[in-house]
């Protein structure tokens, strides 16, 4: 464990542990609430 990931939202460097989602897209990690919010609120209307 210790392994080092991206938010998928910011950028940010975080540790890969809790904040993570996965969809059909594959997973997608987080380092907050507020950017998993931020994420899902720009691409909830790509799928037209």
């Amino acid at each position: 464990m210790g392994d080092k990931v991206q938010c998928s939202e910011c950028g940010k460097v975080i540790s890969n542990e809790i904040w993570f989602v996965s969809d059909y897209l594959g997973v997608d990690k987080f380092c907050s609430r507020k950017c998993i919010e931020a994420f899902f609120a720009q691409s909830i209307f790509i799928d037209e």
